[in-house]
């Protein structure tokens, strides 16, 4: 059954770092600033990268993927600064220069865990993988970055959170929301648009909460 989104404060700073394309929310520094605030939730941004050169030739096909925080902080690649056409899909894992400040999810999640916070992981816009077996992969994969750091209870610590207003809009981010749901996640429509979002009954096996106006039979009509 949907609900609406828990009243949570949790820390979410789309600042830009200076000297990187990343934002502070992502960064190291962004979860201990969760600490410094008393957030016990914070913002973290998802997107994929292949992990070989190979897969990269594989395209969407390539199913031997890494989640990756997304805005990268303090990550900023020339190809990615200096290309706006380009992507994280476009790029392999073993092409990112060490020491770049780029963390894996798993990494994030350890980094979390170690600092006690829990994790609001928004994916962004991961095309190419946006098939639903992209996407069942993806985030099977998601989950179990999450068990392997955080353990059998691991649910209680990452949900899966998607906005309404990236490409694709929200057909794309109830497709994302689904097969988060399916790898065992807590699931969050974000609405940022200025109309309400309809969650029907087959919407509200899948959506668990909704961070804006929303409507539908599990709630209604009318009521935040």
């Amino acid at each position: 059954m949907t609900k609406s989104a828990p009243g949570r404060a949790f820390e979410h700073d789309d600042a830009r770092i200076s000297n990187a394309g990343g934002v502070r929310s992502d960064s190291a520094q962004g979860t201990q600033d969760a600490i410094k605030h008393g957030h016990l939730w914070i913002d973290k941004d998802g997107q994929l990268m292949h992990r070989t050169a190979a897969g990269v030739k594989l395209g969407r096909k390539d199913r031997n993927l890494a989640w990756v925080n997304a805005h990268g902080a303090p990550f900023d690649p020339d190809w990615l600064s200096k290309d706006k056409d380009r992507h994280w899909g476009d790029h392999a894992l073993t092409a990112v220069p060490k020491g770049s400040g780029l963390q894996t999810a798993r990494e994030t999640f350890a980094d979390c865990k170690a600092k006690g916070r829990k994790v609001e992981w928004e994916v962004k816009d991961v095309r190419p993988f946006k098939t639903k077996k992209a996407l069942t992969n993806a985030l099977a994969l998601l989950a179990a970055d999450a068990e392997a750091i955080f353990g059998a209870d691991w649910r209680q610590h990452v949900e899966v959170k998607v906005l309404n207003t990236l490409s694709g809009g929200l057909p794309y981010a109830l497709r994302v929301l689904k097969a988060a749901k399916a790898a065992g996640f807590t699931t969050m429509l974000l609405n940022h648009k200025k109309r309400s979002v309809r969650i029907g009954r087959l919407r509200a096996k899948y959506v668990d909460y909704v961070r804006g106006a929303w409507h539908g039979p599990s709630k209604p009509k009318g009521k935040r």
